[in-house]
């Protein structure tokens, strides 16, 4: 955060935020690549199982995958 003054002597201050570059992809484009890193949304939009499971092999490690909205997928079973 930096603090200014300005001429009829008011305090300002600005706060700059690091933008990092980045892209999103729908699962039909990464199907055949391999990425370093993921963030994974699994929400209501992930409306076909198997999808899920494309999208968790495109990341060579586990270890640097986000998920978001996981919600619980009730069985056809369950009364």
């Amino acid at each position: 955060m930096a603090k200014f003054y300005s001429k009829q002597g008011e305090t300002l201050q600005r706060t700059q935020l690091l933008l990092l570059p980045c892209w999103a992809a729908t699962l039909h484009k990464v199907w055949g690549l391999s990425l370093d890193a993921a963030i994974i949304d699994l929400g209501p939009k992930m409306f076909e199982d198997g999808m899920a499971y494309v999208a968790l092999s495109r990341v060579r490690t586990l270890q640097i995958v986000a998920l978001l909205g996981l919600v619980e997928k009730k069985s056809h079973h369950q009364q």
